[in-house]
């Protein structure tokens, strides 16, 4: 008796474009016994490639014409923990991901709203009476300052003109 979840996945994994294309040298029912159990424990065909890439990373070659493809693959899969699905956790991420993004949606026009409002406040602050207060204030302060500079100034050219007269003498 075939599996089902054996021949659907097999099924899947012959279809897809970036499987091996040794995963096409055999049918689809002669890949379900094999993969009946990876099936059962929930793998996708993301799994599978993740597993070759898995392989890979760790520094060991993939054959490319394996004599032998369900061997070679029962291989690979029995070097494998079938519980841990290798693409879950990038799975777990994405729904996370999804669902952040999700969210950010539906609260983005009540935070926009709030930030409107905060920015009508802060302009509406620098219209008020206390805000002008402190604006003149300034104004007063830095008009002072510039006219007391400008007095030191005068001053010292003055004192400047004294001092180069008295040393030249009279003419």
């Amino acid at each position: 008796m075939v599996d089902p979840k054996g021949v659907l996945l097999a099924t899947r994994w012959c279809q897809d474009p970036d499987s091996p294309p040794w995963a096409r040298y055999k049918t689809p029912t002669t890949w379900a016994a094999l993969l009946a159990l990876p099936a059962a424990h929930g793998w996708t065909v993301r799994d599978l490639h993740r597993l070759l890439d898995n392989h890979t990373a760790s520094g060991k070659r993939l054959l490319t014409h394996p004599h032998n493809p369900i061997a070679y693959l029962s291989w690979l899969l029995n070097q494998t923990d079938l519980t841990n699905r290798p693409c879950a956790m990038e799975e777990v991420y994405a729904a996370y991901e999804a669902e952040l993004a999700a969210q950010r949606r539906t609260t983005a026009p009540a935070q926009h709203a709030a930030t409107a409002a905060a920015r009508a406040d802060g302009r509406a602050a620098l219209q008020g009476e206390a805000h002008q207060q402190v604006r003149d204030i300034l104004t007063h302060r830095a008009r002072t300052a510039a006219a007391g500079k400008a007095d030191r100034i005068r001053a010292e050219n003055a004192a400047r003109a004294q001092f180069i007269t008295r040393r030249r003498g009279p003419r």
